[in-house]
């Protein structure tokens, strides 16, 4: 999700998890959200993405409460 007002740090963090995914062939598509405030933007972009990240895991017949992925994705950010 890419809103049109980010930050250089959100910026930092999708160029990350851009690059994990791609390196696991996972495909990414950027969705451009937020005509609304901005807390209207900020409740919708994060039950939006948990739902997203709950049914991809569970298609992909995982358990959707592991998150190796994001430990990656910390040490990634502190680098």
């Amino acid at each position: 999700l890419k809103s049109k007002d980010e930050q250089s740090r959100i910026e930092k963090r999708m160029d990350i998890l851009r690059e994990i995914l791609s390196q696991r062939n996972w495909p990414v598509k950027e969705v451009l959200i937020g005509d609304s405030d901005k807390a209207q933007d900020i409740f919708h972009n994060v039950l939006l993405s948990m739902w997203t990240a709950y049914f991809i895991a569970r298609s992909r017949g995982e358990d959707p409460s592991r998150t190796p992925i994001i430990e990656e994705f910390k040490r990634l950010m502190s680098a």
